[in-house]
């Protein structure tokens, strides 16, 4: 679990990338007068700082299963004047999931800057569900087959199952 501490705001400017080192596998999760934070611990050029990631910045991290000790380059993309997405290694949200990664009018995160809707996150999260779900309804389509096609054998080895 990451240590509670007061850490500096990570100096992250808009259009350049930067590499930092994440401190702990999980970030502080809490809610602001903003909203949600998700504030990950990281060591930028030898000092440690927070730096409060977007929901989709944040999934990104989650899908890629990131954790203490990786390495990672933040991009903070100025799509359009005043307005922020973030890139993690070289990936947007959508690269990653799929859908719409340009963030909602009036939504903000826990610092009040520009953020993205947890939507396109459920969204894809549902849709990966499903496909999940069909996979394995096939697999077990292929063990109740295979399990008539046996029966009254001996059990199945490995060599037997259809996957």
């Amino acid at each position: 679990m990451p240590e509670n501490k007061q850490r500096d705001k990570l100096p992250i400017k808009a259009n350049v990338e930067i590499e930092v080192t994440l401190c702990f596998d999980t970030p502080i999760i809490g809610k602001g007068p903003h909203g949600e934070y998700r504030l990950y611990a990281v060591d930028f050029e030898g000092t440690e700082y927070g730096w409060f990631a977007s929901e989709q910045a944040h999934e990104i991290l989650r899908e890629r299963r990131h954790g203490k000790g990786d390495k990672i380059r933040i991009l903070k993309d100025e799509y359009e004047d005043g307005k922020y997405r973030y890139i993690i290694n070289g990936e947007s949200y959508d690269d990653v999931f799929g859908g719409d990664s340009v963030p909602s009018e009036n939504n903000r995160d826990a610092l009040g800057n520009e953020a993205t809707s947890d939507t396109p996150v459920l969204t894809a999260r549902l849709d990966k569900m499903g496909l999940w779900a069909k996979d394995l309804e096939g697999r077990v389509k292929a063990l109740e087959e295979s399990a008539h096609s046996h029966a009254g054998d001996e059990p199945p080895g490995d060599d037997d199952i259809p996957f």
